[in-house]
This record gives structure tokens, sequence and C-alpha cells, in this order.
């Protein structure tokens, strides 16, 4: 019984040693690149900003106020059989924290990316650990219309599907589909001027405290099966027509084009990226911790790769008549 009580007091100088340490929360600093760089079919350039590590004097990040960018670096993607790249050092025009308002970046102009093909990023700079990342460009097999609102008045479908082919690979890991109104409408600063936008269609609509409130479309992961598919409900689509008719004093100066189904796949590390920066795919989890992340090896940063794919699609006249809207469709 004894025993207890004596194995507490032999462990109290430990104990009391330890709480005296001094407690040092910037840990050691390590001069390291930071590459970001992301492979987009939408962007005819890819575009690679190449920074450093800093060390603030103290504990606020403001604090430090040097530049960060890495001018006169080597900066090469690899893309196997199809070749290797040099990325041209150009200066983007940034604003941060550090009160910096440009950056040097690197940039290969229209680059021509392959779907399932492996790239790797290289960048080598003076007083650094050169470091590179790869990744494997997704590819969209094919986009279709399963299902689509009949030109009848009674609406007889439920809605849209939209089937979508993506090829199976291992590094491909999210997806994202879209359905988009295109319109052209009044400034409404300038009567006089007619612009081109867009409206999200959401995915469909449920009923919370008595209120219609619309439910998007949300990153998703790839599906197993060789089809897959998105589906908007006809409540989606009329709560986005009553929606574009109030954002204009007069309805019938909105000239729909039609509906425009946007489909982007990510790859492994974009999919992660996006995860740990905007928090769990969930509205009711509350995102406490923000931890670090980074595909780069021998520094921080990311890179990844994104595919894009779209289809037109065609709203029945009489419902675009309903909401007492201009039908410009082709």
């Amino acid at each position: 019984m004894r025993a207890f009580p004596l194995l507490i007091l032999a462990a109290a100088p430990i104990l009391f040693s330890n709480c005296q340490q001094t407690f040092e929360p910037k840990g050691v600093y390590t001069p390291m690149l930071v590459v970001d760089g992301i492979l987009d079919e939408r962007q005819q350039d890819l575009i690679v900003r190449v920074s450093h590590t800093y060390n603030p004097p103290g504990y606020d990040p403001t604090e430090y106020r040097v530049g960060l960018s890495i001018p006169g670096a080597r900066v090469t993607l690899d893309g196997g059989s199809l070749g290797s790249w040099a990325l041209a050092e150009t200066t983007l025009s940034v604003s941060d924290i550090h009160g910096n308002t440009s950056m040097s970046a690197y940039v290969l102009r229209n680059a021509d990316l392959e779907g399932m093909r492996r790239y790797t990023l290289t960048v080598e700079a003076a007083g650094y650990q050169s470091v590179s990342a790869s990744t494997v460009m997704p590819k969209i097999g094919g986009i279709g219309i399963e299902a689509a609102l009949s030109e009848d008045s009674t609406l007889v479908n439920t809605g849209y599907i939209i089937y979508y082919t993506p090829q199976r690979d291992p590094s491909t890991k999210g997806v994202l589909a879209r359905l988009w109104i295109r319109y052209l409408a009044p400034d409404p600063d300038h009567a006089e001027v007619t612009t081109p936008d867009s409206l999200e269609v959401p995915s469909s609509t449920q009923v919370i405290s008595g209120i219609n409130t619309p439910v998007y479309p949300r990153l998703d992961r790839v599906g197993a099966d060789a089809v897959q598919r998105a589906s908007f409900t006809l409540d989606a689509a009329q709560y986005a027509l009553e929606k574009l008719k109030g954002s204009r004093p007069n309805p019938g100066s909105i000239q729909v084009k039609g509906l425009a189904f946007h489909l982007i796949l990510l790859d492994r590390p974009a999919y992660d990226y996006y995860l740990i920066t905007h928090g769990f795919n969930d509205p009711l989890s509350v995102r406490t911790d923000q931890p670090d992340y980074s595909n780069v090896q021998g520094g921080l940063g990311f890179f990844g790769a994104v595919a894009a794919g779209d289809v037109a699609i065609r709203l029945p006249h009489s419902l675009v008549l309903r909401y007492k809207l201009t039908d410009a469709q082709l």
C-alpha cells in the first residue's frame, strides 16, 4: 500500500523540472523551397510560384517584411516520352501579408497536357535543396445526357441526369459536377450594356423550417463504377429560374442561352489539398484542426492536376417562358 505514494515522490523532481523548461512554439527554422502549381486543362498556361520558408523575428508572421520570391530558379516539367520543358521566369502582381506586391513565378506557355500521363515538376535554386513533385493527369472518357426535361408543358421528367466516364487510374480521386444557367442580361449599373453571366443550379432542394433550401453539389470521391452519374431535379431547376427572374426588375431583359454542365476530375493531391484547406465535406462537422499539406519532395507546397469537360443542354421553352424570361437558346 505504501509503494504508490513512494513512486509519486520519486517522480516529482522529474515532473517539476520538465515544467520549468522553456517552451518555444516556433520550433526550429529550416530554409526550404515552397512550390505551388497545378496542371489545369482550363488554363492555357502552366504557372508555378516559387518562394521560400521564412523566420519572423517574433510570433507574428506579418513582422517578416522581406520578399519571398526566388528569382533565377531552374524549373522544369517532365512529361516522359512527350519530352521536358523549361519554364520561363515572369512576375506576378500578388499582394501578401508581408507587404510584397509582386513575386517571381515561372510559366510554360500553351501547355499541351495529355490525360493519363505522369508529369514531374523539378525546381532547383541556389542555396536550397532541389525539390520535385509528380502527378498523373486525369482524363474524362466522355460526357452525355441520359435524361432531360422534355419540351412538353407537363414537364413529366423529374430532372436532368448526366453520365460521364472517368478513365480509371488510382491517382484520380475527386469529382465535382455542376450545372449552370447561361444567360445575357443588362449590366445593373449600365442598362445599355448586355453582359454574359451564369447562375448555378442546385442538385436538389429541401424544405428546412418551412423554407425551400437549395442543395448544391460538393466535391466527392470518384465512384468505382465505369459510368458515373450526376442528377439535378426539376425543383432545383425551378429554384434557379425563380432566382434568375428576381435578379432584374424586368425579367424579359434576361436572355436565357441554355444550360451548361461542367465536370472536373481531381487527382489525389488536388483532392486531398482541397479537403484539408476547406474542411470536411460534411455540413454537420466542426473542423478545428488545420494540418499542413505538401506533396513536394524536399520542400513544401502543392503540385496537382485537374481535368475538365462540359456539355450544353437545352431548357424547355415552356419552362423559360413560365418565369417571363426571354428564350435565346439556339
